[in-house]
């Protein structure tokens, strides 16, 4: 866990967490809020070879902040803006 400070300048610590590991077979990471219609921010990221994955929020803000990821389609690779 890495502590930055926080950009209003104040004292307090902003503490990073990270979520995955092994972001190079990823091309593109999409955060598009609520995907999924419970509420919780999900993102998506989408492989050199165009396959597109949900990596579902799960409210938790301590661990477990994003469940397994998803498959949502392939193909994906012929697009440049997801959005």
């Amino acid at each position: 866990m890495h502590y930055v400070p926080k950009p209003d300048g104040s004292d307090e610590i902003w503490a990073t967490k990270t979520i995955f590991a092994n972001w190079k077979a990823r091309t593109r990471i999409i955060t598009p809020g609520d995907v999924t219609g419970d509420g919780k921010a999900d993102f998506l990221a989408r492989t050199a070879a165009g396959t597109l994955y949900l990596y579902p929020g799960t409210g938790k803000g301590t661990s477990e902040i994003f469940g397994m990821p998803k498959v949502v389609g392939t193909d994906y690779k012929q697009f440049d803006i997801i959005g």
